[in-house]
C-alpha cells in the first residue's frame, strides 16, 4: 500500500467530510442575520475574495503559504480562547495559534517539507522563516505558563500542553486533522448554532454549501494533469481550497458581522 494513502490521502478526506462543514455555517449566518436586499451582494463578495486568494495562491505560492499560516494561527488560537475569560489573551493566541502553523511543520519538518513543496512554495525560504519566529513562539509559550501558574489559572494550559505532546507523536497531518475536526469545528459549529434562531435550518444549510463545495473540489480533481499523483493533487485541492476559504470567512465573523449586527464573536 502506499504509505501516502495514510499519511495524506485518507487526514485530508476526514478533514474534508468532517472539518470543513462548520465553515459552511458562513451561508446561514449571512441568511439569518443579513437583511434580505443585502444577503446577494455578500454571497457574492465572500465568493469574489475565495476566487482571488486561488489566484493569488497560484502566482505567488510563498507569500500565500506565508499569509496562510499567519492567518491560521490567529483563527486556531483565537477559536481556542473565545469562550473563556482570559488574562493576555493575546498571548494565548499566538501560543495556541503557533502550535500548529509553526511548531507542527518544524518538528516533524521531514514530511512537512514535500507537503510545502507540493505547493509550489520555496521550502527553504519557508523553514528560514519558520526557524526564526520558533524562538519567540518558545518564549511566549513560556510566558503563557509563567502567567498561569502566577494567576493561579492552570486548568487554562490543559489543552495546548496536551496538543504540544501529542504533536511529536503522531504524523502532522493526523494531529492537525484531530484538532480541526475534533476540536476547532466541533467547538465553532456548536458555538455558532447556539446564536442562531433556526438551529435545524442553519444545520441544514452548512450541509448544502459542503456538499457544493466537496463537489467543486472533486470536479477540479478531475480535471487534473495525469501525472500529477494522487497524494499531491489532494494536498493542492484541500489547501488552496482552505486558504481561499479561510480568508472570507474570518472577514465574515470576526470583523464584519460583529461590528455591523452586534453578532458575538465565535472562531
Amino acid at each position: 500500500m502506499d504509505p501516502s494513502l495514510f499519511s495524506v490521502v485518507t487526514p485530508i478526506l476526514l478533514m474534508a467530510l468532517f472539518g470543513v462543514p462548520h465553515g459552511g455555517l458562513d451561508a446561514a449566518l449571512i441568511k439569518m442575520t443579513i437583511a434580505p436586499n443585502r444577503q446577494v451582494f455578500t454571497f457574492g463578495i465572500y465568493i469574489a475574495i475565495a476566487l482571488l486568494c486561488i489566484m493569488v495562491w497560484y502566482a505567488l505560492p510563498t507569500v500565500a503559504m506565508v499569509l496562510f499560516l499567519a492567518l491560521s494561527c490567529w483563527h486556531f488560537g483565537k477559536s481556542d480562547i473565545v469562550d473563556q475569560n482570559l488574562s493576555h489573551p493575546l498571548l494565548h493566541i499566538l501560543a495556541r495559534g503557533g502550535i500548529w502553523t509553526l511548531f507542527l511543520p518544524l518538528i516533524h519538518w521531514s514530511t512537512t517539507e514535500p507537503i510545502f513543496a507540493q505547493l509550489r512554495t520555496d521550502t527553504e525560504l519557508i523553514k528560514i522563516g519558520l526557524s526564526g519566529i520558533l524562538p519567540l513562539w518558545a518564549l511566549g509559550f513560556c510566558a503563557l505558563i509563567y502567567v498561569a501558574l502566577a494567576t493561579r489559572t492552570v486548568k487554562s494550559l490543559a489543552v495546548p500542553v496536551l496538543a504540544l505532546a501529542l504533536v511529536p507523536l503522531l504524523p502532522p497531518l493526523w494531529s492537525l486533522g484531530l484538532y480541526f475536526c475534533l476540536w476547532h469545528a466541533r467547538r465553532h459549529t456548536q458555538q455558532t448554532v447556539a446564536q442562531l434562531s433556526d438551529k435545524a435550518n442553519a444545520r441544514r444549510l452548512s450541509y448544502g454549501i459542503t456538499a457544493i463545495t466537496l463537489g467543486i473540489a472533486l470536479m477540479v480533481f478531475t480535471i487534473m494533469p495525469a501525472e500529477i499523483s494522487l497524494d499531491t493533487a489532494m494536498v493542492r485541492i484541500f489547501f488552496v481550497g482552505i486558504f481561499a476559504l479561510t480568508v472570507p470567512h474570518m472577514i465574515l465573523i470576526d470583523y464584519y458581522l460583529p461590528r455591523t449586527y452586534s453578532l458575538g464573536t465565535h472562531l
